[in-house]
């Protein structure tokens, strides 16, 4: 699914990823594969650029509880905050649903 992962240089874009998956969002070591296996593309996401900023902007719409964020919903994490996930969030928000 994601054969940039081969290419990947270690230590300058998975070790971040990882370490992102623990100190963020609080996932033990023995359940990162469990995280990965359900979204391969965080492993080929910017921690700088992708991860964290949809992280904060996830944060500020109301999430707290970081297990389903990690183990369900994961697929956020990697979506672009500017070009997918405001334009989904204007877009129910002219429907009336609120923030």
């Amino acid at each position: 699914m994601c054969p940039k992962i081969l290419t990947s240089n270690i230590t300058h874009e998975l070790i971040p990823v990882f370490n992102f998956l623990s100190h963020d969002l609080k996932i033990p070591d023995h359940n990162f594969r469990k995280v990965i296996n359900k979204c391969p593309r965080l492993l080929i996401s910017s921690v700088e650029d992708q991860l964290k900023p949809a992280f904060l902007f996830l944060k500020r719409l109301g999430f707290r509880d970081l297990v389903p964020l990690a183990y369900q919903d994961c697929v956020l994490l990697v979506s672009n905050v500017k070009n997918t996930l405001m334009p989904k969030l204007d877009y129910l928000i002219g429907l009336g649903v609120s923030k």
